[in-house]
């Protein structure tokens, strides 16, 4: 398979050189495309391997097929060049910790464990990228504390731009967390505007039923343009064990309240999410892109926390799966 990616890259390139000496683009611009081709077939690569990976035994034999693509990463030295790699490294990372059977980010001495693993496979850009990575995801998983991050990142990552970005989103969370602990976690705003409510208040209302929410702000398009979606969905299970909750990251009450009057929003299940320097995070799940949605099952577990969009038929699926299973609640009953 390497081989047959090989020949499709020299191809590749041989076509690009073709097409850039035709349409004259400039260096940088078929510098770019050279990039992107690359980009391209390091990920297939690494597709290869998830796809076959149940078929190869774990440990040494499966670390030695990702020898190659391993010590092609580690040939990228700019930033420039890694921000087309991002998201096929950091399936190698998982990769590799797969065939090596590492346990999950859960605690400190797991997170010790990745570090060491990628300290020993990556080295330069990579490595701290893989670093940033990790103490982002241990930060998103509750594995460890902000602060405990922070020392990580200043201790273990060299780049200083990654260092200036942890340090950042760390401290922000630490402000968020200390922010929630002093409401007693009370930080979403229902519609009424009586009184703010903790997002175990909100769900606990609703045990013995499913939960959808939709994460949304008045200034997003894309987000608005969902929402003609979700009423749809929600006319489709109208009397089903369901409930439909949408959560605005606005910053201003009056420009949430007008937009969800415009987009018709039920003011019963709709709230303001009170936010400290723009961090969002809802049951331990930072909130970084809109729209964005959840689905707690009928026991007010967080089932699918990057659910699929409403027009996506998986949605569908995955409602009807949850609107299945029963609720402990029901059965001890």
């Amino acid at each position: 398979v390497n081989l047959q990616l090989k020949r499709v890259e020299d191809f590749s390139k041989t076509k690009i050189d073709s097409l850039a000496e035709l349409l004259k683009v400039s260096a940088d611009f078929r510098k770019m495309m050279v990039n992107y081709l690359h980009a391209r077939i390091f990920q297939a690569r690494i597709g290869y391997f998830w796809i076959t990976k149940r078929t190869i035994p774990q440990g040494e034999v499966a670390e030695k097929r990702l020898a190659g693509v391993i010590a092609y990463a580690n040939t990228i030295q700019s930033h420039a060049e890694l921000m087309y790699y991002y998201t096929s490294i950091a399936d190698l990372l998982n990769l590799l910790a797969f065939s090596r059977n590492q346990d999950g980010l859960t605690d400190l001495a797991s997170l010790q464990s990745w570090i060491d693993m990628i300290k020993i496979n990556f080295h330069g850009l990579v490595k701290d990228y893989l670093i940033a990575y990790t103490l982002y995801k241990a930060l998103n998983n509750k594995a460890i504390s902000s602060k405990t991050c922070k020392i990580y990142a200043n201790h273990e990552c060299s780049d200083k731009k990654y260092r200036l970005v942890l340090n950042r989103i760390f401290s922000n969370a630490t402000k968020m967390q200390d922010y929630a602990e002093s409401e007693n976690g009370k930080f979403l705003l229902p519609f009424d505007k009586k009184q703010p409510v903790s997002e175990n208040e909100v769900l606990d209302q609703y045990k013995g039923k499913v939960v959808f929410v939709d994460f949304w702000a008045s200034w997003c398009i894309p987000c608005r343009r969902e929402l003609p979606r979700v009423h749809e969905i929600k006319r489709r299970y109208l009397g089903k064990d369901i409930v439909f909750l949408t959560i605005s990251i606005d910053k201003k009450n009056s420009e949430w309240q007008k937009a969800g009057a415009a987009e018709k929003l039920d003011e019963k299940s709709s709230f303001i999410m009170k936010n400290n320097d723009s961090i969002f995070m809802f049951r331990g799940q930072l909130i970084e892109t809109i729209p964005r949605y959840m689905i707690f099952d009928k026991n007010g577990i967080l089932v699918a926390a990057d659910a699929p969009r409403p027009d996506d038929p998986l949605l569908k699926e995955l409602i009807d799966k949850y609107l299945l299973l029963p609720s402990s609640k029901k059965e001890t009953q």
